[in-house]
């Protein structure tokens, strides 16, 4: 590179109008900062030049010329940049590279986090559980634990955007990603489970299920603890991170796929494969191993003759849609039980896992108490724990139950052994003393609800960009994606946004979209593969 210079020189012939002179310097290099090589010339000027001289800089074919040097400080300062590092060192994690993304294919799809003050240390603790992660356009932070094949290694000088949390480090650029392996992910396996044989990675829908039979969900899920539900079923699986399914089959539907696509690692242990999005982790009972008798199973397997049975007090039988089905007048009265703020004690009614009486939202956990479902079932109109660990939340009954005995409600409760939860097929059923007209699709200004429309991991409807939150409402992401000319919640936790569908997508039952937002329960937020979704007026 040089410096040219162009001066007007006095003529000594009488000539008022001035002589121009070029001149020009070598610029040497100096330091970075960023991707940016910074270069330094020197030349000295006397007092009338330093008014009048054009200045110019060149470097091969390229040049700006012609700029005033009046314009320059009178004073020169050093140099002294702190230049960004792309490889923080860590015992932690490994500099992989400068790799593309897009928002059609992302690298890695394992989670995703936006921070307003990221470092790349505190994407390496968020994705601490993933064998890979990178950050992304200063605020972006990915992880995974397999990388996209169609994601190329660029230049570093393309990954030249510093962290929004520090200045001094690189975090990707636009369809950038600095990329990097954590030293400390432990291989993610598919568990030997004692009595069963793993039998590989299958497709699975809402629609029709691989296993049918019962289910759970949690955030605690492990691969043994979906075993100890299923308790001697002749199939289990769990599916999404955190889902468990039992069956005494493989539906017909569901056949065997390849294993990469159960990606997803267990939420209560990230060293164990827990499905995916409309895949499923399957185990099969081994054929040496004995079926556990029906007085020690789960409310899969247990029977109850029909001698224990209160047939004299009944529910009337709702359909599925009905928001004011009520118990009958002869069990409106709170019998003798358990007793609890802001719920009336219904007493002990049956349950079956093929017709559960009350389907919007599930849990089981080793921590049960009936404070624990009365919480996770806030905004519901009932809620009924059973055998021991299993909370079930509805606003009217989805199938016939029948008052048992008081006696049939056995079972202590997992977290707390001094209450009673349920047994098998029995429930100990508790009603709000607030009735609610349930969670609805809430008004959003310049937006019009779309209805519930399907969806699936591998082909999204709007792929523009996404929100993961834990705290998620649809006002939540409505903000998300303004400007965009849809919108829609997810599994509860999840927001798309486009302009346009990226694929094919059709209207669904409404009742398909049964979850509530975590952040608010009166609110829908889709389900699994079900997008509530919402259009620009």
């Amino acid at each position: 590179m040089s410096l040219s210079l162009t001066l007007k020189v006095p003529r000594s012939n009488g000539i008022v109008v001035p002589a121009l002179s070029i001149v020009s310097a070598a610029m040497a290099s100096q330091s970075a900062v960023g991707s940016y090589t910074l270069y330094a010339a020197t030349y000295a000027l006397n007092a009338s030049q330093s008014q009048t001289a054009l200045l110019g800089v060149s470097a091969g074919g390229a040049a700006d010329n012609y700029k005033n040097i009046s314009v320059l400080p009178s004073t020169c300062a050093t140099l002294s940049p702190t230049a960004p590092s792309s490889t923080p060192s860590s015992s932690a994690f490994a500099y992989q590279g400068c790799y593309t993304d897009s928002f059609a294919q992302r690298v890695f799809t394992g989670a995703v986090y936006y921070d307003s003050a990221l470092t790349v240390e505190k994407c390496s603790t968020d994705c601490s559980k993933f064998q890979f992660f990178g950050a992304e356009y200063g605020g972006e932070c990915y992880c995974g634990n397999t990388q996209d094949p169609g994601s190329a290694l660029a230049g570093e000088s393309d990954c030249n955007m510093a962290c929004s949390g520090n200045s001094a480090e690189f975090c990707g650029a636009a369809n950038r990603l600095s990329v990097y392996k954590n030293l400390l992910y432990t291989q993610v396996t598919n568990p030997n489970i004692t009595g069963y044989s793993y039998e590989g990675c299958f497709n699975d829908s809402t629609a029709s299920r691989a296993l049918a039979d019962s289910s759970t969900a949690n955030d605690s899920m492990t691969v043994e603890g979906c075993a100890s539900f299923c308790n001697g079923a002749s199939y289990f699986g769990v599916e999404y991170g955190r889902e468990c399914y039992c069956g005494a089959s493989i539906g017909s539907t569901s056949t065997l796929q390849t294993a990469t696509d159960c990606s997803y690692t267990c939420s209560g242990n990230s060293s164990e494969y827990c499905g995916a999005g409309n895949r499923i982790n399957i185990y099969k009972i081994s054929t040496s191993t004995n079926v556990v008798s029906s007085s020690s199973s789960s409310s899969s397997s247990s029977s109850i003759t029909s001698s224990t049975l209160a047939t004299s007090t009944t529910i009337a039988t709702p359909t599925p849609s009905s928001s004011s089905t009520t118990l009958s007048s002869a069990t409106n009265s709170s019998p003798p039980g358990p007793t609890l703020s802001g719920y009336d004690y219904q007493g002990c009614y049956t349950d079956s896992v093929s017709a559960r009486v009350l389907t919007s939202k599930t849990e089981s956990t080793g921590s049960m108490t009936w404070q624990v479902c009365a919480t996770f079932c806030s905004g519901y109109n009932y809620f009924g724990i059973e055998y021991g660990s299993e909370c079930y939340c509805g606003d009217n009954f989805t199938n016939p139950t029948t008052a048992a005995l008081a006696s049939d409600c056995s079972f202590a409760c997992s977290g707390n052994s001094s209450e009673v939860c349920g047994a098998g097929n029995r429930m100990n059923l508790f009603k709000s003393s607030t009735q609610h007209t349930g969670p609805s699709n809430p008004t959003i200004a310049g937006y019009t609800y779309a209805g519930c429309h399907t969806d699936s991991v591998g082909a999204r409807v709007l792929d523009a960009t996404y929100l993961f939150d834990n705290s998620m409402t649809v006002e939540e992401c409505a903000t998300f994606c303004v400007g965009y000319t849809y919108f829609g919640t997810e599994y509860g936790t999840e927001c798309y946004c486009g302009n346009s569908f990226a694929n094919p997508t059709s209207a669904a039952a409404e009742s398909d979209c049964s979850f509530l937002c975590p952040g608010n329960s009166n609110e829908f937020c889709g389900a699994g593969n079900r997008l509530t979704m919402y259009s620009k007026s």
